[in-house]
């Protein structure tokens, strides 16, 4: 189920307000389907980089605008406005001939690329009723994010004290499709942080060994809420796990890479990698 971001700055845009207001009319004062009114939106989008949850992979917006009755629903119109260059830009874009006194819906969807193509990576429906020749009104639209579950590649890690083992995680939508985001989405903590260490933003990050033992690592996407854990095995400085012999050149396993390969200790290198087939 998708996660309602419930602040305005943890949006894919930092404030998306609708304004409906009267760009002109035509007919009596009693003909309500000639008399016509403009849909404007005014996006300001996020300085990049500014905050960590804001995802900055997002560079367009495609926004649909639909008359809708409970049973039904008819297009009006659709357009797609690119991310600006330069921090903290705005967007202001107006759709003309909207229906007065309507039910209208409008769909807002986040997109990576500035083309409108992509993994969709938020999305908003707003129903709201336009006003009369003569008035205004202004809504703020939420966005959900499209982020249904994550993975983490290798799914544990095993390191020496002394020594590092790289982590990443992948963000998916309900039909399994990837869903881009940006590395400071990413938040991580340490179970025990005196015996395996993690940076606290970013993808990928590296997984410290501090002294032997056992550690868990959270991981949770900002915008969705979405969490992982990954298990972390340190091993003594001593030698790389499983090396107890000399000339010996693959030790224990160590876990897995981002496509699933095993991987083990490389007894003369310490490193964890994929075992050389001789």
């Amino acid at each position: 189920m998708k996660s309602l971001l419930t602040k305005i700055l943890s949006l894919v845009l930092a404030a998306v307000v609708v304004g409906l207001v009267v760009l002109g009319c035509a007919g009596g004062p009693g003909n309500k389907s000639s008399r016509a009114t403009g849909l404007k939106l005014h996006i300001v989008w996020p300085e990049r980089g500014a905050t960590r949850v804001i995802p900055l992979s997002a560079q367009s917006l495609k926004v649909s605008v639909s008359a809708y009755e409970p049973d039904y629903a008819v297009p009006i119109s659709e357009t797609l406005v690119a991310r600006p260059a330069g921090n903290g830009a705005t967007s202001d874009i107006t759709l003309s001939t909207m229906p007065a006194l309507a039910k209208i819906r409008i769909t807002m969807t986040a997109y990576p690329n500035a083309d409108g193509t992509g993994v969709a990576q938020a999305v908003a429906t707003q129903e709201m009723t336009t006003g009369d020749v003569g008035s205004s009104v202004n809504q703020d639209v939420s966005l959900n994010s499209t982020v249904d579950h994550v993975t983490a590649s290798p799914v544990s890690v095993s390191t020496i004290v002394g020594g590092g083992a790289s982590v990443s995680v992948t963000a998916f939508n309900v039909d399994n499709q990837v869903v881009p985001t940006a590395p400071e989405s990413w938040g991580w903590q340490s179970s025990a942080a005196s015996t395996a260490s993690v940076a606290a933003s970013g993808n990928p990050v590296t997984v410290l060994g501090k002294v032997a033992g056992g550690a868990s690592l959270t991981c949770t996407h900002s915008e969705s809420g979405k969490k992982i854990t990954i298990n972390v095995t340190v091993a003594s400085s001593t030698g790389p796990p499983g090396c107890r012999f000399p000339g010996q050149l693959y030790g224990d396993s160590c876990g897995t890479d981002k496509n699933g390969t095993n991987l083990s200790w490389n007894c003369e290198t310490g490193a964890c990698e994929e075992p050389l087939v001789k």
